[in-house]
């Protein structure tokens, strides 16, 4: 039973944000007026000024912009928000969940229990855009991606079964019922809960103009790698 487990796991580790406010109109008077041009004499320079520093400091560049895309589309792809991911990247598959899917399909696992156990591994990988150049009429984002060791993971999960679950180490194929596949699902989540990233790569993801943005030229797995 215990390689019926370990196969069961490799397929699923592998597969695995102005509020502007209108004055009426009224009609002055006078004395209005003469309070108008007393306003208008004393603050409205300063005002300028200040608004027209702000501007200057608001300015975003396109490689500033690159990197909020990077971040705003892991962001995105961790929620499983498949509509947002896809104003960033054109590869609209996830194989880690499709991967789930297919692993637990014979097993009655509602698609809502599969979408946790894909965000808990998706939490494990850490991606942090480190810099960011223009090369032509691109941009080129290099980032860093960390994730967890898949053998390391499928040991910590094998070690917490057996301490918690030891019923479960010694099951026949037609005893692994939804019952008990929940369990293990649940056991894996846990592990991946408190998994440590100790695996690092750095790629580089480029991102080419559409509009007033830009879009990322990559695959979701190659944010996410499935092993």
């Amino acid at each position: 039973m215990k390689y019926i487990l370990k196969i069961l796991f490799i397929t699923v580790a592998i597969s695995s944000v102005i509020l502007m406010s209108s004055c009426s109109k009224k009609e002055k008077t006078d004395t209005d007026k003469n309070t108008d041009s007393i306003i208008t004499e004393d603050t409205s320079a300063p005002v300028d000024e200040k608004n027209t520093e702000n501007e200057k400091n608001t300015v975003i560049t396109d490689e500033e912009k690159a990197v909020n895309i990077i971040n705003s589309y892991v962001n995105a792809a961790k929620k499983l928000d498949f509509e947002s991911m896809s104003r960033y990247i054109s590869d609209n598959r996830l194989p880690i969940l499709d991967s789930y899917r297919e692993a637990y399909a014979v097993y009655s696992v509602s698609d809502e229990r599969i979408r946790e156990l894909c965000k808990a591994r998706l939490s494990t990988y850490k991606i942090t855009p480190v810099s960011a150049a223009k090369n032509e009429n691109n941009i080129v984002v290099k980032t860093n991606i960390s994730m967890v060791n898949m053998e390391s993971l499928e040991n910590k999960w094998m070690e917490t079964l057996c301490n918690k679950y030891p019923e479960y180490t010694a099951l026949a194929a037609d005893e692994m019922t939804p019952e008990v596949v929940d369990v293990l699902i649940q056991t894996m989540i846990d592990v991946l809960k408190e998994a440590e990233s100790t695996i690092e790569v750095q790629k580089d993801f480029t991102l080419t103009a559409k509009g007033d943005s830009w879009i990322i030229n990559a695959k979701n797995e190659d944010f996410f790698p499935s092993n």
